[in-house]
């Protein structure tokens, strides 16, 4: 058998978990996620920005799960430890959101004028923070480019909308996935992330079953 993880558990997974976080059944999962998705630049009253938020959180948490489950599955000893000790879901999560950040960077407005080591930023002007580059410090983060769940160092800056959401999401979601028999890569296909504001794969192909 096989199948694309990203449509049919990495954008599903999320959804329902939003969904049962806000309390709704099961079956308006894909109701609540044409509510929240964003229209047009008009501001907007504080119960749709919030929607709004809870979107992109469900989003950014999609696709660093396809980012994370790509990782795993081309590092076959990285996956047999995860099976063996779901424990380490956590750390492979924070090292997926530093080495391959969902959401790598915000803008903002500046609310007043802040002075910079490098400049100083006018009231009003927006402001491009790019989140996911201070995962890749290597003074707190030795070889950045290495993905490695047992490094030591700071936590990393969460470049994601909701992360203690996508850590329940994950840490309660992926070892049923990870128990199936025989999940591997498809033959000859190789995960590629993809996007700008919010990044990762967005095809998955596998194969189940020996």
């Amino acid at each position: 058998a096989s199948a694309d993880l990203v449509p049919e558990f990495c954008d599903w997974l999320p959804a329902v978990a939003l969904g049962a976080a806000l309390g709704l059944p099961y079956r308006r999962t894909e109701a609540l996620r044409r509510w929240c998705r964003a229209g047009g630049p008009a501001p907007l009253p504080l119960p749709d920005a919030l929607a709004v938020r809870a979107r992109g959180a469900e989003r950014a948490t999609a696709y660093a799960l396809a980012s994370l489950l790509g990782t795993l599955l081309t590092r076959p000893a990285h996956l047999a430890a995860v099976r063996d000790e779901p424990a380490l879901i956590d750390a492979v999560w924070a090292e997926t959101l530093r080495h391959d950040p969902p959401a790598p960077y915000l803008v903002l407005r500046a609310r007043e004028r802040v002075r910079l080591p490098g400049g100083a930023v006018a009231a009003g002007e927006r402001v491009l923070c790019l989140l996911g580059a201070a995962g890749w410090d290597p003074a707190g983060y030795p070889d950045p480019g290495r993905w490695d769940p047992y490094r030591a160092g700071p936590a990393p800056v969460p470049a994601h909308p909701w992360p203690d959401l996508g850590l329940l999401t994950v840490r309660y979601g992926l070892p049923p996935l990870l128990g199936v028999q025989g999940l591997a890569l498809a033959p000859g296909f190789a995960p590629r992330a993809v996007g700008v504001r919010v990044r990762g794969p967005r095809r998955l192909l596998v194969r189940l079953g020996r």
